[in-house]
């Protein structure tokens, strides 16, 4: 299979299936607590995103639809702000990366604690930063949607035993050095938006993102907490050549961090180096 499935490649949820939004990302999982939310969602275990996008955010409030204006001014984001060049003054970053490179590295449930299953993460809409100088942190956490468009994208979602909440591995590859671009714009656009706001077709949410330390990995790394004051996420960024790797702790509370364990970031990457050679 390559490129991005389509709608027609996902299942809405049967009657025994609840949706769990959180982090604009949309499960299938079975809770007592059931939320209502319009999307399709994808059924267990891995698939080919259509895009790592945006999806509803429970406890956001409604904003308008695609054409929505601040002010008179149109909201910026798409297609984005495109990031600032990258000075090929580093190694060269090498091919993308096939399809089915991405399907080989990803890491699988064996590899995490006993107990975990996969799940199915799906994207929706477009997410849009109200403010354009926010845009290029939106890209990074959706980076489908980016002004560098990867070549090819893999995820998988995994329900943590217990009460650990959802770990989240997304590969993103890319031409030439689309995802030095990515990352950096990304970077640089933390150090100025530490609280943007950012609307999809029917909510607005405002979250807190800052960098927080993690070991360095890869080519480049990047550790961002994320939280809208109830819920958490961790997630770390990685560039391994011309693709670029994240892998989020997802679903916790505050004020838990909980960023993913180094042991399965440096995993995933030595997959990703595994698959590049294949």
């Amino acid at each position: 299979m390559s490129g991005f499935p389509t709608a027609g490649s996902v299942r809405v949820p049967g009657p025994s299936d609840v949706v769990e939004v959180y982090g604009r990302h949309q499960y299938v999982r079975v809770r007592e607590d059931r939320r209502r939310v319009g999307v399709v969602v994808a059924g267990v275990g891995m698939l080919l995103l259509a895009g790592v996008g945006c999806g509803a955010d429970d406890g956001g409030s409604r904003a308008g639809g695609n054409g929505e204006r601040d002010g008179g001014r149109p909201v910026v984001g798409a297609p984005g702000l495109p990031p600032e060049p990258v000075r090929p003054d580093g190694p060269d970053p090498g091919p993308p990366l096939r399809q089915e490179q991405l399907v080989i590295a990803m890491l699988t449930v064996a590899e995490l604690p006993a107990g975990a299953r996969g799940i199915g993460p799906i994207s929706t809409v477009r997410t849009t930063a109200k403010q354009a100088e926010c845009q290029a942190l939106i890209d990074l956490m959706h980076p489908a949607q980016g002004a560098v468009a990867p070549k090819a994208a893999h995820s998988a979602a995994f329900d943590l035993p217990g009460r650990e909440g959802v770990l989240i591995g997304e590969l993103y590859t890319y031409d030439g050095r689309g995802a030095e671009s990515v990352l950096a714009a990304g970077r640089r656009a933390l150090a100025a938006c530490p609280r943007p706001t950012s609307s999809d077709a029917e909510y607005t949410d405002t979250e807190r993102y800052r960098e927080v330390p993690y070991a360095r990995i890869g080519d480049d790394s990047l550790a961002v907490h994320i939280t809208d004051g109830r819920r958490t996420r961790g997630s770390v960024l990685v560039r391994v050549g011309s693709t670029l790797v994240r892998v989020t702790h997802s679903d916790t509370k505050e004020p838990d961090i909980r960023l993913p364990a180094e042991e399965l970031v440096v995993r995933q990457v030595e997959r990703v180096r595994a698959a590049a050679g294949s």
